[in-house]
């Protein structure tokens, strides 16, 4: 099956309705039909095939995609294929500041850690019903918001967004600290805030779920590249090898070792300066002279 017939089939090319359409996705737009725009499949295989590239840099470089998807109809679908690639995600609702105000969010990150960690202990059997429902409450809270990034360390290097609409403040923060976007653009919405823009259709299930199928599989592709190259080099690594000593110089006597070169040369430095230092011999007395005989 062909690229647009697989695009088609998924629904990618049904827009919104000509009255809400944007005028910046005009250049996306193949025509109308039924007062529905309908999106040029061609621009989407052109969009698509950079935005994977760009995937397969960043993945190829190790480093971290995260899926944003808050949308009712996008939750599931991200968390399945964030988790088959082992990538990070968004899916219960993007906070302000998760990006431009880092430091501050890894603190709740955190605390949803050490809460769990108390929890596989005890259990909070220790606490009161009441003070314990109230922590469960904040645990689950912080689950919800938290779990999809609670083990990535530092910014993201690549942020895949289903709606850039709907998850406008996203896009923004990433825009104000210059990491690259990939995003789903329907026709209701503007391209020109998205480093790789995607026009399709980001209201349909079956659309959301060939997009993301289609990041995680080149996710995963270059990572088993990734894998082999690591393997390679570790397989190029020169092997030391010792040759046995002969017969010969086992017999031989073994050699001095440092401590007994250093106080060898020491020694020998010390009966230099013994010699140096010791008193001259004796005169012997003149002769008589002939005066006196």
């Amino acid at each position: 099956m062909s690229k647009i017939s697989q695009l088609f089939e998924n629904k990618v090319h049904l827009g919104h309705r000509t009255s809400i359409g944007s005028p910046d996705m005009e250049p996306y737009i193949f025509g109308v039909r039924g007062n529905i725009h309908i999106i040029d499949l061609q621009e989407t295989i052109k969009k698509l095939d950079e935005a994977l590239l760009a995937i397969r840099q960043v993945t190829l470089n190790e480093g971290k995609v995260v899926f944003v998807g808050t949308k009712y109809l996008a939750q599931n679908i991200v968390v399945e294929q964030a988790k088959r690639c082992q990538m990070y995600y968004v899916n219960y609702r993007w906070l302000g500041g998760m990006l431009t105000n880092h430091k501050t969010i890894r603190q709740s990150v955190k605390k949803l850690i050490q809460l769990e960690s108390a929890y596989e202990k005890t259990k909070f059997e220790y606490m009161v019903k009441k003070e314990r429902l109230k922590v469960l409450r904040e645990m689950t809270r912080l689950e919800d918001n938290f779990s999809g990034v609670k083990t990535m360390k530092g910014l993201p290097d690549l942020l895949v967004v289903i709606d850039v609409g709907y998850e406008s403040i996203a896009v923004q923060e990433a825009k104000k600290l210059g990491i690259p976007v990939i995003g789903l653009v329907d026709t209701n919405n503007t391209p020109s805030h998205v480093t790789y823009p995607i026009p399709a259709n980001d209201d349909a299930s079956q659309s959301i779920e060939y997009f993301c199928k289609v990041f995680a599989d080149e996710i995963l592709m270059a990572q088993s590249e990734v894998a082999a190259r690591k393997k390679s080099m570790s397989d190029k690594k020169p092997s030391v090898t010792y040759r046995e000593a002969s017969a010969e110089e086992a017999s031989a006597a073994p050699a001095e070792s440092p401590k007994a070169v250093l106080k060898q040369s020491s020694a020998s430095k010390d009966s230099k300066t013994v010699v140096a230092k010791s008193p001259k011999a004796p005169k012997k007395p003149a002769a008589a002279s002939k005066s006196d005989d």
